[in-house]
């Protein structure tokens, strides 16, 4: 996580806004999830989180996002949070996109088969 840190402190005010989002979501997480047992990596400006269960394999890549040509408010874009979920062996994956935490924890919590 200390990555992380210095990349919401980047002189670059893009990518510090970036990281900051990320920042939050990862201290939300970890004090409202049902479930602390996941695999959480920061890899080149996204989370990557896994769950291995025997049986079940989930992978989750989330980064910060948004529309092209929207609207920004202080010279920063209008941000969403950004997931991309694939299950198995599967060659599909599913996407989604959504704006708060909270929403986030609930799709982790569907992607790995947890209740909220």
């Amino acid at each position: 996580m200390e990555l992380l840190r210095l990349n919401a402190q980047s002189d670059d005010r893009l990518e510090a806004f970036k990281a900051q989002r990320l920042l939050d979501l990862v201290h939300y997480l970890h004090a409202h999830s049902p479930e602390p047992q996941i695999y959480c990596h920061f890899y080149i400006m996204e989370l990557r989180l896994s769950l291995f269960v025997p049986g079940k394999r989930v992978f989750i890549k989330l980064w910060i996002d948004w529309k092209e040509y929207g609207v920004a408010r202080d010279g920063l874009p209008e941000a969403y949070y950004r997931l991309k979920i694939k299950r198995g062996q599967s060659v599909l994956s599913e996407d989604a996109r959504v704006k708060s935490p909270q929403e986030v924890e609930g799709i982790i919590c569907e992607a790995f088969g947890w209740s909220r």
